[in-house]
């Protein structure tokens, strides 16, 4: 993957570090004469003998385990909450002012180091023998929960998330066996391989962290509570019989109802007791959403004919629609239902939404049917050359889109014909509309995707894109940043 950026003035900044910045690579220097790189294998000596002052000594060992610094928490140790006992297991009493600040001072301290909670966290099951030859081989140690981390998971007793939902909250079936002897779920993966396992993330979490159930049903909320204590006492205990000593992790119950933290601590509120969003809180999976369709929203690419995915209603940026047209490959042409809306008089009382068939039936069937017919279109509407209306759709008019090698090969093939058919070029003959066809030097390395647009003024794309500084230059990209 490559990092692509866009010229843009940057203002002077002091830098954060002494350490240098890598130099990004300018496309006004590709095809110059490169100087030659040193090789970095080879050491360099200096002359004479080594000094008596400076004794060769290897570095000092990693700090183990229990020398690293504890995290600290506004919930260890638990002195000051009210504390409830049934037997062996203990509850904590918080309100929600102390979930609130809980909350943001947790959010304020530093990760552990990557190589104390990894590769734990990617799932090492004892049985999945393919993950832990990757990730740990020989070195069993590896395996060992972290000590270093004391996180903090909030539950909802209830478990429906699509109400009352706190910042990060999460379901008791996310991580527990609600069970007559409560436990962690095993979450590992016993089998196949993957690094990331972004599903077992917030169980694995839960089990190093101090967790604060709330709901409005103060029965509910505290017999959730012993039974994610218990869970917490299982699994240290389990530990201790290993010889391995873990952090003592705690349960807090909060049964204050929902409206005091609706009320008096917004921040933290990520759906209302109403279950909708209150924008306080960035949820990436809503927020996703809300770019992809800011990055994919209908445009007009010529007069009164938009371009744009599948409109999603539940956005008011389709209000500005009186009647949607929808291609799909059970659509049907219905000429007539069309001839009538035209023509009709009265306002219809909903909003018109009618099938049409796919440019399957037009165009070889692929993801990408509607780039293709798109890029047709407005090369037919403008006059434009196939090469150069790729370039005014994602320029000029700002839209992002994807296609294939196959829908170069075919919209290159019919480029004359687009030409020749264009109202812009009437009068044109066959000779006129011939020299018209041009190739640019970037069309035959194009694989039909262009560098994504992240921001502004940066792209995103693929080595093929790094490798193609003709069509770099044509889109206004002047420096690549990285290639990884």
């Amino acid at each position: 993957m490559a990092t692509i950026a866009l010229p843009r003035s940057i203002p002077p900044h002091r830098p954060s570090s002494t350490v240098g910045s890598v130099p990004s690579i300018s496309l006004d220097t590709i095809g110059a004469a490169q100087a030659p790189v040193p090789n970095k294998h080879l050491p360099v000596c200096p002359p004479g003998s080594v000094p008596l002052d400076e004794p060769n000594t290897p570095p000092p060992s990693p700090p183990r385990d229990d020398e690293l610094v504890q995290p600290s928490s506004l919930l260890y140790p638990p002195d000051k909450f009210d504390r409830h006992d049934s037997g062996l297991l203990a509850v904590y009493t918080i309100s929600p002012a102390d979930v609130d600040s809980a909350v943001d001072y947790v959010s304020r301290q530093p990760l552990p180091d990557p190589s104390q909670v990894f590769p734990w966290l990617h799932g090492l099951h004892p049985h999945n023998h393919i993950q832990q030859a990757f990730f740990i081989a020989r070195h069993r140690s590896l395996r060992k929960t972290p000590t270093c981390v004391r996180g903090l998971t909030l539950v909802k007793a209830d478990g429906d998330l699509n109400f009352a939902r706190l910042k990060g909250a999460i379901a008791p079936q996310e991580f527990l066996q609600l069970n007559e002897s409560p436990d962690f779920l095993e979450v590992d993966p016993r089998d196949g391989f993957c690094v990331r396992n972004f599903q077992i993330q917030a169980a694995k979490s839960a089990m190093t962290s101090d967790i604060v159930v709330y709901g409005d049903n103060e029965a509910v909320v505290r017999q959730l509570g012993l039974k994610i204590a218990d869970a917490q006492l299982r699994w240290r205990q389990r530990h201790e019989t290993q010889g391995h000593r873990i952090p003592e992790y705690n349960t807090f119950v909060c049964a204050s109802p929902f409206a005091e933290f609706e009320e008096n601590h917004k921040e933290i509120v990520a759906i209302d007791s109403k279950g909708r969003l209150t924008g306080r809180v960035l949820d990436f999976s809503s927020q996703e959403r809300k770019e992809m369709y800011n990055m994919t929203m209908a445009s007009e690419i010529s007069h009164n004919v938009w371009l744009g995915p599948t409109p999603d209603l539940t956005f008011e940026g389709e209000s500005q629609f009186d009647v949607f047209i929808e291609c799909s490959d059970v659509g049907r042409l219905d000429p007539s239902t069309l001839r009538a809306l035209a023509q009709s008089q009265i306002e219809p009382a909903q909003r018109p939404y009618i099938d049409f068939p796919s440019s399957g039936s037009i165009l070889p069937p692929t993801w990408s049917q509607a780039e293709a017919d798109g890029i047709a279109y407005f090369s037919y509407s403008t006059g434009r050359g196939i090469a150069d209306a790729w370039l005014q759709l994602h320029t000029a008019q700002k839209r992002n889109f994807f296609a294939y090698p196959t829908d170069v090969a075919l919209l290159t093939c019919i480029e004359a014909r687009l030409l020749h058919e264009s109202p812009v070029h009437l009068d044109k003959g066959i000779n006129e509309i011939s020299a018209l066809v041009k190739e640019p030097a970037w069309l035959p390395g194009l694989d039909g995707s262009l560098p994504s647009r992240v921001l502004s003024h940066m792209y995103l794309g693929n080595l093929g894109h790094a490798n193609n500084p003709d069509l770099l230059r044509a889109l206004g990209i002047g420096q690549i940043l990285s290639v990884v």
